[in-house]
């Protein structure tokens, strides 16, 4: 259980331009920027962590896209930080661990925040919009109640592409059985054990195991199981337009999404 003064930072890494998909942190998706459907995450998870007891909740979007921190600016004013991100942390080869790093540590020494980089971190990548509110909700509970040293990750056990899938192991506790990361599957193979797809979603961690490269710590990787039935992390066109047609079809099944609205 992380301390009631335990500061906690949620990142939306927001950076212009990719190679796949021309603009796709800033494409329309349903009436709103790519963007804005993790900053709406943001604000309901930190609601939710308010609600059971974690007060020192920041919200920061790191970019080094203009038009993404004007609107942080005007439209987010005082609910979201926004962090101009350094071009050489805005490569295709720059780890997301680096990213948080310089969000985090920008706004802790702008804000004077003490203790605050033994703290821990939720990432909401804005390449996976759909977020179920029931899963958000869940995703909290778990984090509030797993100590710090532990990540977690959401994951998928439907899939049909084989990307990011891992095997997923069982392990005993204290509170009962636990699920954790195993290894990755590079390629289609009968398996023993449990898998799912590690999507974008959610990943919460401890801030000072990023400076260690460690966003997956070993046999210290919890896995959430979304409830929804198919989840993505948005890399191509064809990727997008699946996110939206399952967006109408969690709609028409009475799935409630956290979505922007403002």
């Amino acid at each position: 259980m992380p301390a009631k003064d335990e500061y906690v930072f949620l990142v939306v890494p927001a950076r212009k331009n990719s190679k796949r998909l021309k603009n796709k942190n800033v494409k329309d998706f349903e009436g709103f920027p790519l963007f804005e459907w993790s900053f709406a995450a943001a604000l309901f998870v930190k609601k939710t962590l308010n609600s059971i007891g974690l007060s020192n909740v920041e919200i920061v979007c790191s970019s080094n896209d203009k038009k993404i921190i004007e609107i942080v600016i005007k439209k987010y004013s005082g609910a979201i930080s926004p962090v101009i991100r350094e071009e050489n942390l805005s490569g295709d080869n720059i780890t997301l661990e680096s990213v948080i790093i310089q969000a985090v540590e920008e706004i802790a020494k702008k804000k004077g925040l003490i203790n605050a980089l033994e703290g821990r971190f939720i990432l909401l990548q804005p390449t996976s919009p759909i977020r179920a509110k029931t899963d958000l909700i869940e995703f909290c509970k778990m984090f509030a109640k797993t100590t710090k040293e532990f990540s977690i990750l959401s994951a998928n056990e439907n899939y049909s592409d084989f990307k990011d899938i891992y095997s997923i192991k069982e392990i005993n506790t204290l509170d009962g059985v636990a699920l954790i990361v195993g290894s990755k599957i590079n390629k289609r193979v009968k398996l023993s054990e449990k898998s799912a797809f590690i999507d974008g979603s959610i990943y919460s961690g401890e801030i000072s195991a990023l400076k260690r490269n460690t966003f997956m710590p070993n046999n210290k990787t919890l896995v959430f199981l979304q409830s929804t039935p198919w989840s993505v992390d948005i890399d191509t066109q064809k990727n997008f337009d699946e996110a939206v047609n399952s967006l109408h079809k969690f709609k028409s099944e009475g799935i409630e999404v956290v979505k922007p609205e403002i």
